[in-house]
């Protein structure tokens, strides 16, 4: 007998679309071959995030290929067009005439991130269907459902927990899609961090630039950086990756997952589209028995470490200072660590004194428990002293485990 949960999703669950992003020919035939449902193609000159490199091209020809080439394989495949652009106002020439293009080639599903676009459009495709793709918002169903006039789909944030995805799945009437693979954009900015690495330090230069940096304080944490004529754009040191629920998204009634990866390779892409496909179809074959299969593959392949991220649950956005156990603890709090230097120093912000030679005990936020002789204790200037005092700021030997907020006792 299959467990009760189930039962409730036999009847009513309906596939959701696997989507992804193409922006070459090449890539729309391996998509979907390897299961895409949905191509969102893109252009450069118009989507701010592709790899596509169009820059310096005359037209939207491509896309034209683009299309005609996906409808050659699978006459049913779903295609629409990425404008994630900014757009100020010089860009509007350029849009207008990638949509004279949409038009001719009767790609009439339209994806925005910039919302006013809708009327730019509608003015060269009347019929038009539009997306809406935010980095940011979309995270309440009072903005949803405001959208709803506008957007046929909505792709939702990746900062909603599956908690309020299943509220606003079961409570608003309209397509939703959430990125269920792939980077997240954590920082985005106009100008050109990178330029200097252009050697005519043209920072209007169609020239793309990938790089990576580690973190200085957690070395297993590699930073992604791409910078193009749209800008500076700063990544996640890890991939969003939810193969491992994949019932769970069957189970929110979502329209569309959307699998990103852009910037990788070709098999990458391929591998991933294959692996969401097998998870989805198998569990929707037989959810009672149903195993997942293809997580370690994903492991294997990918450049970065995989991750469910804000899906599941996320300690980031705690305030740690409510759940230190002040009231259990029968010791006077001496002081609060607000900075810390790797292998190097502690900066503590002192309630009471500190004196050379006592033994004192650090409590981290997830309450690691360290205890230390303190033997070295610096002013702010670093200059060696033998006691801190009340609202003085004191430098302490570095601690393993020990992180901004912690409390010395």
């Amino acid at each position: 007998m299959p467990p009760a949960r189930y039962l409730l999703y036999v009847k009513t669950m309906v596939k959701p679309l696997l989507s992804t992003f193409c922006a070459c020919t090449e890539w729309a035939e391996a998509a979907i071959k390897a299961g895409a449902d949905h191509l969102i193609l893109e252009d450069s000159k118009c989507s701010i995030r592709s790899y596509s490199h169009d820059f310096n091209t005359p037209d939207f020809k491509n896309v034209s290929k683009m299309a005609e080439k996906a409808r050659a394989i699978n006459p049913e495949i779903l295609l629409s067009f990425n404008i994630d652009i900014l757009a100020h106002q010089y860009h509007i020439e350029t849009i207008q005439q990638l949509l004279i293009t949409l038009k001719e080639s009767n790609i009439q599903t339209i994806r925005l991130q910039d919302p006013g676009l809708v009327f730019l459009v509608r003015t060269i495709i009347p019929d038009a269907v539009f997306h809406l793709s935010t980095e940011t918002g979309n995270l309440n169903r009072q903005s949803i459902l405001f959208h709803t006039a506008q957007f046929q789909r909505q792709c939702l944030s990746n900062e909603l927990p599956i908690k309020e995805l299943r509220d606003i799945s079961s409570s608003i009437n309209t397509e939703l899609e959430i990125q269920v693979h792939g980077p997240i954009l954590i920082q985005y900015s106009k100008r050109r961090f990178m330029s200097h690495y252009l050697n005519n330090k043209d920072t209007q230069s169609s020239v793309c630039i990938r790089k990576k940096a580690v973190d200085h304080e957690f070395k297993n944490r590699t930073f992604q950086f791409y910078d193009n004529p749209h800008g500076h754009f700063m990544f996640l040191h890890v991939d969003r990756c939810l193969i491992r629920h994949v019932p769970e998204l069957v189970e929110l009634d979502l329209t569309s997952l959307l699998i990103d990866a852009r910037g990788e390779s070709i098999q990458y892409l391929t591998q991933t589209l294959m692996s969401y496909r097998n998870e989805r179809n198998d569990y929707m074959s037989n959810p009672e028995s149903y195993q997942l299969k293809n997580q370690v593959s994903l492991d294997e392949i990918s450049p970065r470490p995989l991750k469910a991220g804000f899906f599941k649950i996320n300690n980031t956005d705690k305030d740690w200072r409510n759940l230190h156990p002040t009231r259990s603890i029968p010791h006077e709090i001496i002081g609060t660590v607000i900075d810390v230097v790797k292998n190097n120093w502690l900066t503590i912000e002192l309630n009471t004194d500190l004196k050379i030679g006592e033994n004192y005990t650090l409590l981290s936020p997830e309450r690691k428990q360290r205890n230390v002789q303190l033997d070295c204790l610096l002013d702010a200037w670093g200059k060696p002293i033998q006691k801190g005092k009340e609202h003085q700021l004191v430098k302490i030997k570095w601690v393993k485990g020990i992180v901004p907020q912690s409390i010395i006792f």
